[in-house]
């Protein structure tokens, strides 16, 4: 199962927002998501214990000294929380991340396959738009991904 699609759900007061139904059920049972700040969008990444396992597995295979993977682990695991959803599927987005990315009155989650994204709709209207573009110049998977044709 992926996470897929658009959502768009408010933000109460307290910074509680109902993860999208679709998404939840790609977490298998799981009592609450990971979020971290993206690596390269303005945005969080949330997901489940497989893919912080699989995070995880890759960074093993890095040298311990190296710096790129000391950072990768600030990434995935200094930065990031685990919220528990509640009784109704929601989670409480934490104060100091609801400030770093914007995310105020509403929370725009779009699925990535294996994790998915939480934005600030003015911040994920500007990306959408950059993104759509981006991929209108994609004429061939196979030579994205350096395949063999």
């Amino acid at each position: 199962m992926y996470f897929t699609g658009r959502h768009r759900n408010g933000v109460d007061a307290k910074g509680r927002v109902s993860v999208p139904a679709p998404l939840r059920a790609c977490l298998e049972g799981a009592e609450g998501v990971y979020l971290f700040p993206s690596q390269h969008r303005p945005c969080l990444e949330g997901a489940g214990a497989a893919f912080m396992e699989g995070r995880a597995a890759l960074l093993e295979k890095l040298d311990p000294l190296d710096p790129k993977r000391a950072a990768l682990e600030r990434l995935y695991f200094g930065l990031a929380v685990f919220c528990a959803f509640d009784s109704a599927g929601r989670v409480t987005l934490p104060g100091h991340l609801r400030e770093q990315f914007e995310i105020v009155e509403d929370a725009v989650f779009v699925g990535m396959r294996d994790r998915f994204e939480v934005w600030a709709p003015q911040r994920e209207e500007a990306w959408d738009k950059q993104s759509r573009e981006i991929a209108a110049g994609v004429t061939s998977l196979r030579d994205l991904a350096g395949a063999d044709r």
